[in-house]
């Protein structure tokens, strides 16, 4: 290939790739040597098939009805061989291996080719391992010694040939198995309690991932499973020392008694003894002699109980627990609260968890879960569960909305970091065992799930009705929209009409009325009239005139005031009695009665030319020394009183418009259009006062 490449012929990269691969593929394989070797393999390195030359010393040997298996040790570390054949070894005996490496449960094991059995040895002297070593996989595949207390003792399925018998050791959150082999039935004292010193080797089984699930000790035979001589229980202690005791140190079972409160088969129980109570796990039903050392019980037994205490959630519990029944007094009372939040607020909060409690609520909600039914209740603002068992068969009143006092064993529930922080818990769930256990203090109200089904159907039929109504409404609206526009629009045209007129009518009618005036008014100093005289027609012309000139002015100010924005009459009245005022001596006062609105525009209007001509009036013609004018409001009408304290005059006898005067006859005319009333009370030398009653319309 070289001399082809020095000749300048080309080689396609991957004909090259080809080549180089089946080269290396003819060249053999570095073969592993150690142990320690192998177990510095990744798992895919391990399932490669790795191969492998080992020499070593048996530590352990399993000989079954389907195979051999043993673990070779060659002082750099342990891995177990399963051999396809039955070769004939012993513990301690020297062997030669060859074969690859392959992945499996335990992670690092060798199928083997070749065994070559050697010359017997001792087994190497054992590395000395606490619990905890075990468990962190720091002797992983070596020979150790350890000392600790049995848990559990069992023999492990008939169907497993030859049997092995099996020890439980440590709390069942750090938990170490242990099977000895060639275990023939012979009588020790293998019993809970008892402290054991083991010589075996360490496993660890491994899930897919490859990674650690639990921890083992295989032992060779009972000879390396030595039982220590030391007390196996302390004496008997109360309920109440038993939860507080410290838990994580106590290694060495503890003997107490209570009753029964409530019990699952094989799984949970819970005791109860003068207001102390405890959760209690047993041995498993698999445990050895467990059907002679458990005697059966049920709630209301006193029990006698030697168990393991173990930090619980709340308080301590007592695991791998044997029990044996005393006598039958019943079951204790339970603790009786109004509702969750007494429950939960007590000093003595904590001493109410696995205790045997009743409290008040209202049922939210019944459904399956695991299968029990839950039943979400609520009480002074705490929501709590109460779990019922789907065999004792639900009553029928347990409905959504019933008031209910339950009864059962309390579980109180506290946070990760409720828990870190020592505060109290927020909620609690209780453990029922029955009907008896739940008591109906008001049923469900009649309006029910399914009637509200059918009422929600109806909704949604009516709400499919108003939509369509909705529908045909916002085109009426559309139009209605249309319509207010346009009216908007010709009432901005009026008002621009109305600015309009105002101010031709300031600009010539008016300015036309002054002039005519002055004329009339040279003339008549021409015409001189005698003095007592009625008056001529030039002067009646003159005042007609006059009075035509402020009818002008009042027709533009009303212009004004119909397209000016809304005022109090309070506001205006109080201006022209102001500018009234300036022009004489006498004292001319406003005030106003009851609570003041926004008058509609023309009624405004009205009402101020109204005043302003009473008062015209009285300062000319009555000679007063105070005016006083007053507006008293009420829902439907207004009335506007001007009095003086003037010469007054015969009510009887009013001069018209005929002698020049047209005050009280505008007056009369102006409440007229307006629908109202006006009365005119006066005598002579008592003043006069006019009162004005007039009806208020689109307030």
């Amino acid at each position: 290939m070289l001399q082809a490449m020095s000749r300048g012929i080309s080689f396609k990269p991957a004909v090259v790739c080809a080549f180089l691969l089946g080269s290396v593929s003819l060249w053999p394989a570095e073969c592993l040597e150690s142990v320690a070797a192998v177990r510095a393999l990744t798992p895919l390195e391990l399932a490669a098939g790795r191969p492998v030359r080992l020499s070593g010393v048996v530590t352990y040997l399993r000989e079954a009805v389907d195979g051999v298996n043993f673990t070779l040790d060659d002082g750099t570390g342990g891995v177990m061989v399963f051999p396809t054949s039955k070769p004939m070894l012993r513990p301690g005996q020297r062997v030669l291996v060859e074969g690859t490496t392959q992945k499996s449960r335990l992670l690092f094991s060798i199928l083997p080719t070749r065994i070559v059995a050697g010359e017997m040895e001792q087994l190497p002297k054992p590395l000395s391992a606490t619990l905890e070593e075990v468990l962190s996989g720091k002797f992983d595949g070596r020979f150790v010694e350890m000392e600790e207390i049995i848990r559990v003792v069992r023999v492990e399925g008939p169907m497993l040939k030859p049997q092995r018998l099996a020890f439980d050791l440590g709390g069942r959150t750090r938990r170490v198995n242990a099977w000895v082999s060639r275990w023939e039935g012979f009588e020790e004292p293998y019993i809970p309690g008892a402290r054991v010193r083991l010589r075996g080797v360490v496993i660890r089984w491994h899930n897919d991932s490859s990674q650690p699930v639990s921890t083992g000790v295989l032992v060779n035979a009972p000879a390396d499973a030595e039982v220590l001589p030391q007390p196996r229980v302390q004496a008997s202690q109360s309920l109440a020392d038993v939860i507080w005791s410290k838990a994580s140190e106590q290694e060495t079972p503890l003997v107490t008694s209570g009753i029964v409160t409530y019990y699952q088969p094989g799984e949970l129980l819970f005791v109860e003894h003068e207001g102390a109570a405890i959760r209690i796990k047993p041995v498993p039903p698999e445990a050895l002699n467990a059907g002679q050392s458990m005697s059966p019980f049920q709630p209301g037994d006193r029990v006698e109980i030697a168990g393991f205490p173990a930090i619980g959630d709340y308080t301590a519990e007592l695991e791998d627990a044997w029990i044996r029944v005393l006598d039958s007094p019943g079951l204790p009372a339970a603790k009786s609260f109004k509702d969750a939040a007494e429950l939960l607020s007590g000093k003595d909060v904590g001493g109410q968890d696995a205790r045997r409690v009743s409290v008040g609520g209202m049922l939210l909600d019944v459904r399956q879960r695991d299968g029990r039914w839950a039943l979400d209740l609520t009480s002074a603002g705490r929501e709590f569960t109460a779990w019922f068992p789907a065999e004792a068969g639900l009553p029928s009143y347990v409905r959504a909305g019933a008031i209910l006092r339950v009864s059962g064993i309390c579980t109180l529930l506290v946070s990760d970091e409720a828990r870190r922080f020592g505060r109290p818990p927020q909620t609690f769930s209780l453990l029922l065992t029955g009907a008896q256990d739940l008591e109906l203090q008001r049923p469900a109200p009649w309006w029910t799930p399914s009637r509200r089904l059918v009422a929600l159907g109806s909704l949604a039929g009516a709400g499919l009705l108003a939509a369509l109504w909705a529908l045909v409404l916002r085109k009426k609206n559309a139009l209605l929209r249309l319509e207010i526009e346009a009216r908007e629009r010709a009432e901005e045209r009026l008002s621009w009409d109305r600015r309009r007129v105002a101010s031709d009518l300031h600009d010539t009618l008016e300015q036309t009325l002054i002039a005519a005036s002055l004329q009339l008014s040279a003339a008549a100093w021409q015409q001189p009239t005698l003095v007592g005289s009625s008056p001529t027609p030039l002067s009646l012309a003159q005042q007609l005139l006059t009075r035509g000139q402020q009818e002008v002015r009042d027709a533009v100010w009303d212009l004004h005031m119909e397209i000016n924005q809304p005022q109090l009459l309070s506001t205006l009245l109080t201006c022209a009695c102001s500018e009234a005022g300036a022009l004489t001596k006498a004292e001319i006062v406003c005030k106003v009665l009851g609570e003041e609105f926004a008058l509609p525009g023309l009624l405004l209007a009205q009402s101020v030319r109204l005043v302003r001509e009473a008062v015209t009036n009285a300062l000319k013609h009555a000679r007063p020394q105070r005016v006083c004018v007053t507006c008293d409001f009420s829902d439907s009408w207004l009335r506007l009183t001007i009095a003086d304290d003037g010469v007054g005059f015969d009510s009887k006898v009013v001069i018209g418009p005929e002698s020049g005067h047209f005050g009280l006859t505008g007056m009369k005319e102006r409440i007229q259009r307006l629908q109202g009333e006006l009365t005119v009370q006066s005598r002579p030398g008592h003043g006069t006062s006019i009162v004005a009653v007039l009806p208020i319309r689109g307030k």
